[in-house]
């Protein structure tokens, strides 16, 4: 068995790959945290793949029933500064349908 991992636009790449035999796990920026996830709209993406593949999608709220919270960190960024907002930690589980 392996794992094969990819580095790509998810728009571009969810029309053409085929899923079988696979799992999903998507880590977009958490809401509010970053400058630039305005640019990212996570919904669509659930939409295409949820049915499709079991999903799971680290994010900072519920965006399904099926969640795990793993608890709850200080914001920090690459530079190792923490700061004083508390994000929470949750894997939302899209099972395949």
């Amino acid at each position: 068995e392996f794992i094969t991992g990819y580095q790509k636009d998810i728009t571009d790449f969810i029309d053409s790959y085929d899923f079988t035999d696979c799992i999903v796990y998507l880590d977009p920026p958490y809401k509010d945290t970053t400058g630039y996830f305005d640019s990212l709209d996570i919904v669509p993406i659930i939409d295409k793949l949820k049915g499709r593949v079991p999903l799971f999608v680290s994010y900072n709220e519920d965006l399904t029933e099926d969640t795990v919270e793993f608890g709850k960190r200080t914001k920090g960024n690459m530079n190792g500064v923490k700061k004083t907002e508390v994000v929470r930690e949750i894997l939302n589980c899209f099972g395949k349908g």
